[in-house]
This record gives structure tokens, C-alpha cells and sequence, in this order.
């Protein structure tokens, strides 16, 4: 998840996905407006540059403040990618965290329910 520079919102290679994208519970483009307590954020992973340095991934992060639990639908261009979950802060130890890549996947409907003061965290381990 370390950066040398900035990230801007734009592709790193011409057809990738933009280095950060930004959505809310329903997969469209947040509205900083609304002060909605959900988040989901898409940090595409970049080229590698040093073919010899453990790969980059793809991660998909799902924030969640309120006080009940929550559905959130993967935006399209999340759907097309293959997720694990990777952090789950509202699991009971050892199903919280997969530090080797092999979480449950994403539910195959898009739909990922969320609970109250929380985050999921997925990975796409076939990134590069």
C-alpha cells in the first residue's frame, strides 16, 4: 500500500483501473455532500518495476461507521476483478485475518454485508 507519489485518480498504464477510486454503499461515485458513514475504496494496484520485489495487488477496502450493519454493492468495475478477503475487523480471531491471501471470496453477487463499526478489507491475489 506504499506510494512514491501522489495518487491522482488516473490509470498508471492507458486501460487500467485509476490508482484510487472513491465510491458509497450503493457502488456509484461518493458525494463528499452526503456525510454518509459508509466508504469503499479501490486502490488498483501498479506495475511492478522491480520484477524480483513480491507483487502488487489490488485492494478493496469497506468502511463502515454506523451503528447497524450494512449491504454494499461492489461498483461494476469491482465486480469484474476476483477478491479474498483479506481483513475483516468484525470477525472472531482466526477468521479476521489472512495474512496468505486465502480468505473466503466475495460473495459472487456483489453484495458484501458490512457490520456497524467496521472494515473489510479484499485483495485480488492474481494482481501482479
Amino acid at each position: 500500500m506504499r506510494q512514491t507519489n501522489f495518487l491522482s485518480g488516473q490509470p498508471a498504464r492507458p486501460g487500467g483501473l485509476p490508482d484510487v477510486s472513491w465510491y458509497n454503499a450503493a457502488g456509484k461515485p461518493v458525494d463528499w455532500e452526503q456525510g454518509d458513514p459508509s466508504l469503499v475504496c479501490l486502490l488498483a494496484a501498479l506495475p511492478r518495476v522491480d520484477h524480483d520485489a513480491p507483487p502488487n495487488h489490488h485492494v478493496l477496502l469497506i468502511c463502515h461507521s454506523g451503528i447497524e450493519p450494512r449491504d454494499f454493492t461492489l461498483p461494476p468495475i469491482a465486480r469484474t476483478i476476483r477478491w479474498r478477503t483479506f481483513i475483516d475487523t468484525a470477525a472472531t480471531s482466526p477468521a479476521d485475518v489472512y495474512p496468505d491471501l486465502d480468505g473466503p471470496p466475495s460473495p459472487g453477487n456483489g453484495v458484501v454485508r458490512v457490520e456497524s463499526r467496521s472494515l473489510v478489507c479484499f485483495v485480488a491475489p492474481d494482481t501482479w
